[in-house]
């Protein structure tokens, strides 16, 4: 809850006591770093991360801190997750990435800024509720144009 609400002295207290920073919560199995991505906290994430929090590290069903942030549209805690070097290509148990929620939630800036990170627009989720389907695929479903006219000028 701390990292959610951006408490930082709190995130920094319950880190020093021992908590795991990487610790899942017992009663929805994000980590901190994974709520604060999904609340779009900024400063908690640089807080947690400068306190060992692994920006890569999946939940339960492989989803990372990234995958939180770009489901949510939070554009300003993916810029930071990239500049601390998650991966753009992780990819969930689902076989979705990043790229296909930043594609799902309509955020041009969120795309572009995955694509310059590396991210692979063309990567297929190979399972799940919609099997076979890339970020224009998701992009098209969700009626995101502007994303749509992006993923297809880059072929």
């Amino acid at each position: 809850m701390a990292a959610t609400y951006e408490n930082l002295t709190t995130i920094e207290e319950l880190v020093k006591s021992g908590v795991d920073v990487n610790g899942c919560t017992h009663f929805i199995n994000k980590t901190p770093l994974q709520c604060a991505a999904e609340a779009g906290r900024v400063l908690s994430t640089l807080k947690l991360v400068s306190l060992g929090a692994d920006v890569n590290l999946p939940d339960e069903e492989g989803f990372t801190a990234l995958h939180f942030a770009c489901f949510m549209r939070r554009d300003e805690v993916v810029k930071t997750l990239l500049e601390l070097e998650a991966d753009p290509n992780a990819a969930g148990a689902s076989g979705h990435r990043p790229i296909h929620f930043a594609a799902m939630s309509g955020s041009v800036d969120m795309v572009k800024r995955l694509q310059e990170a590396g991210a692979d627009v063309h990567a297929i989720a190979d399972s799940g509720m919609y099997m076979n389907a890339s970020a224009l695929s998701w992009a098209r479903l969700n009626k995101q144009e502007e994303v749509v006219e992006y993923l297809e000028s880059l072929g």
